[in-house]
């Protein structure tokens, strides 16, 4: 929608706590790789965003630029 794609990947898991969620974007190996490759595509024209509650899942969003030839052709 408006040019923006918007992702979204969810599980019915355990969760994540709240405490290793505040710093899962520092600690966490895959999702800290995730958000430093968003930064080398898109700068600051991202947004990556975690809502979890234990014993309930969690959910990840994803929000990006629509992708340009350009673009596509690096990655």
């Amino acid at each position: 929608s408006e040019s923006r794609l918007h992702l979204l990947v969810e599980d019915d898991g355990v969760g994540i706590p709240e405490a290793k969620l505040a710093t899962l974007l520092d600690h966490g190996i895959g999702v800290s790789n995730v958000n430093e490759r968003l930064k080398v595509l898109f700068a600051s024209d991202y947004r990556m965003w975690i809502d979890s509650q234990p014993g309930k899942g969690t959910r990840i969003q994803i929000e990006v630029p629509e992708l340009h030839s350009t673009l596509a052709a690096v990655s």
